[in-house]
C-alpha cells in the first residue's frame, strides 16, 4: 500500500505507472513474538506490507527485528518492489520480488510481448506480400491465356471458366464451396454491419454478377451460353443444374472484397446466391440489364415472396428491392445488423427455395440458339495457322536478308538457316499441341 500497489494472493500487483512482474519468492525467519518493521511499518502476524525499494551497492534491502538490523540480499537484480508476508505464527517471513514500471519504462514480460506482437505483425506483412505476389502473378498469366484463347466464330473471345489462371475444368478442388462459417470469426459475430455499406454492396456484387470482371471473374452471359450447350439448350434442365452446382469462389473473393466494403463471411454469403440467382434468370432469357429484371434477382436472392412475381416497372425498383432485403434481416427501424446474424440467414438459403427461384424466372422469352450456340475453332486449327505463318515469315527473313547483302554466295546458308526456323517453329507447334492436347 505504501508503494501504491495492490498485492492479492496470487495476483501481481499494480502500481501507479502499470503492471508489475513477479520475479519470485523468498524465505526469512524471526522470533515469534519479535517486532518486525519494514519501511517504517509494523508487519504484525499474519499482516503484510508493501515497498518500492532502494537498495544498497550490495543489492541488499534493509528490515528491523526488535532492535537488531538486517540486511537481506535480493537474488533478482531487476527487483525494486518487494512485499513482506507473515505468517499467521509470527516466526517466517515471504518476501516477494517484484519489478515495478517506472515512469517511461516497461517491464521485461512487456518488452517480451511487444516484440512478439511486432514480429507476428510482420510474419503477417509478409505473407500478405506474398500472397499479393502470386495473385498477380495469376492475373498476369490468366492475361496472357487470353491473348492466345481460341475465338468463336464471331470474333468474341471463347469461354473460360471464372478464376484467376484457372482453366475449364482444372478449378482446384479445394476452391469450391468456401464453409461460410469459417470466414466470421468469433470477435466478427459481435461486430455490425452498416445499413447504407449494405446496399452499396448489393449493387456492386450485382454489377460483378453480371457482368463479370476481366481475367477474374467469367461473365455471366458466357457462363450461360456453356450451361445451355451443355443442356442441349433446355433452360429448365440449365436453371436445375445451376442452382445445384458449387461455385469456385476464392478467386473471386480475392477481386471482390476490395470493392465491396463488407466482410469476407457476408460477401461470400452474398455472392453464392446472387451469382446463381443471375444464371437462373439468364438461362430463361432475361434481359439482365434492365432494372426491373435486377430487382426481382434481389427479392429472389433475399428468399422473399417479392422475388416470385413479377413487379411493375417503376423508378427505383431495384434501390425498393435492396431496401426490402436490407429490412427482412435488420427490421423496419434498425440501421445496423449483427455481421453473425445476417451472414448465417443468408448461408442458410444455400440449398434452399431452389424451385421458387426457378419459379420466379420461368416465365423468361427464352434464349435462341444462335444466341448461346457459338462454335468455337479448335486449338489445333489455331495452332496450326499459328505453326505455318511463323515458318513462311522466318524463310522470307532468312532468305531477304541475304539477297539485301547481294551474297549469293550465302544462298546455301540461308536455306540452311531457314530449315533451322522451321524446325523451331515445329518444335513449337509440337509443345503447344502436347500442352492443350488435340
Amino acid at each position: 500500500d505504501a508503494a501504491g500497489c495492490t498485492v492479492e494472493p496470487g495476483r501481481v500487483p499494480r502500481s501507479w505507472h502499470g503492471t508489475a512482474e513477479f520475479l519470485g519468492s523468498e524465505h526469512s525467519t524471526c522470533d515469534a513474538d519479535a517486532e518486525v518493521d519494514f519501511v517504517d511499518t509494523l508487519v504484525v502476524e499474519g499482516g503484510s506490507a508493501c515497498a518500492l525499494l532502494s537498495l544498497d551497492e550490495h543489492d541488499s534491502f534493509h528490515w528491523m527485528v526488535g532492535d537488531r538490523l538486517e540486511r537481506t540480499r535480493l537474488r533478482w537484480k531487476e527487483t525494486n518492489c518487494i512485499t513482506c508476508r507473515r505468517a499467521r505464527d509470527g516466526r517466517q517471513i515471504t518476501w516477494e520480488c517484484y519489478q515495478v514500471p517506472i515512469l517511461r519504462e516497461m517491464p521485461t514480460a512487456t518488452k517480451e510481448f511487444l516484440a512478439a506482437e511486432t514480429a507476428a505483425a510482420a510474419a503477417r506483412a509478409a505473407a500478405r506480400w506474398v500472397a499479393r505476389k502470386l495473385h498477380l502473378r495469376g492475373l498476369s498469366a490468366s492475361g496472357a491465356s487470353e491473348a492466345v484463347a481460341p475465338s468463336a466464330a464471331d470474333g468474341a473471345q471463347a469461354d473460360t471458366e471464372g478464376g484467376v489462371g484457372l482453366a475449364a475444368g482444372e478449378a482446384d478442388a479445394s476452391t469450391a464451396d468456401l464453409d461460410v462459417a469459417s470466414l466470421v470469426g468469433e470477435d466478427d459475430h459481435s461486430a455490425e454491419v452498416e445499413e447504407q455499406a449494405f446496399k452499396s454492396a448489393m449493387q456492386t456484387l450485382l454489377k460483378f454478377a453480371i457482368e463479370g470482371r476481366p481475367g477474374a471473374i467469367r461473365p455471366l452471359l458466357a457462363k450461360r451460353n456453356d450451361l445451355l450447350r451443355q443442356c442441349g439448350g433446355d433452360s429448365e434442365a440449365a436453371a436445375q443444374k445451376a442452382m445445384a452446382e458449387g461455385l469456385h469462389i476464392v478467386a473471386s473473393l480475392i477481386v471482390l472484397l476490395p470493392y465491396v466494403g463488407i466482410p469476407a463471411g457476408l460477401t461470400c454469403a452474398l455472392w453464392k446466391r446472387l451469382r446463381k440467382v443471375c444464371l437462373v434468370a439468364a438461362v430463361y432469357g432475361h434481359d439482365l440489364q434492365d432494372e426491373d429484371v435486377q430487382a426481382r434477382i434481389i427479392y429472389a436472392t433475399a428468399g422473399t415472396a417479392a422475388g416470385s412475381s413479377a413487379i411493375s416497372v417503376a423508378e427505383g425498383a431495384l434501390a425498393m428491392a435492396i431496401q426490402v432485403m436490407w429490412r427482412r434481416y435488420a427490421g423496419p427501424v434498425l440501421k445496423y445488423v449483427p455481421l453473425g446474424q445476417i451472414t448465417t440467414s443468408i448461408a442458410n438459403l444455400e440449398g434452399k427455395l431452389n424451385e421458387k427461384v426457378i419459379e420466379a424466372f420461368r416465365d423468361g422469352p427464352g434464349v435462341p440458339e444462335e444466341a448461346y450456340y457459338q462454335p468455337r475453332s479448335r486449338i489445333n486449327d489455331f495452332l496450326r495457322q499459328v505453326n505455318d505463318a511463323a515458318q513462311q515469315a522466318a524463310k522470307q527473313a532468312v532468305l531477304a536478308g541475304a539477297g539485301k547483302m547481294g551474297a549469293k554466295r550465302q544462298e546455301f546458308d540461308a536455306k540452311a538457316a531457314a530449315k533451322r526456323a522451321t524446325g523451331m517453329a515445329t518444335s513449337a507447334f509440337d509443345m503447344a499441341k502436347g500442352r492443350w492436347g488435340g
